[in-house]
C-alpha cells in the first residue's frame, strides 16, 4: 500500500469548506447560547417579583389575620359613646 502525499485544489477547496463550516456552527451556537442566556436572566428577574410579592402577600394575611383575632389596631371607645351600665 502506497501513500499519496500529494495536495490538489479540490483538497484545499474541502478543507476551506469544513473551515468555514466549523466557523458557522460556532457563531450559530453562540447566538442561541447568547439569546438563552439573555432569557434565563428575564426569567430569574420575573421569579425574584414573584417572590417579593409572595412575601407582601403573606404580610397582608399575616396582618389580616391579627386583626380577625382582635390583635392590634384595638382603639377604646371615647368616655361620651361608651355603654353606661
Amino acid at each position: 500500500m502506497q501513500f499519496d502525499g500529494t495536495i490538489n485544489l479540490g483538497h484545499l477547496l474541502t478543507l476551506v469548506g469544513f473551515a468555514f463550516g466549523c466557523v458557522g456552527v460556532a457563531m450559530s451556537l453562540r447566538t442561541r447560547l447568547d439569546s438563552v442566556e439573555h432569557e434565563l436572566k428575564k426569567m430569574s428577574g420575573v421569579l425574584i417579583e414573584l417572590g417579593r410579592q409572595d412575601e407582601r402577600l403573606n404580610g397582608i394575611d399575616r396582618r389580616l389575620d391579627d386583626l380577625t383575632h382582635g390583635r392590634g389596631f384595638i382603639l377604646d371607645l371615647p368616655s361620651s359613646t361608651k355603654p353606661q351600665g
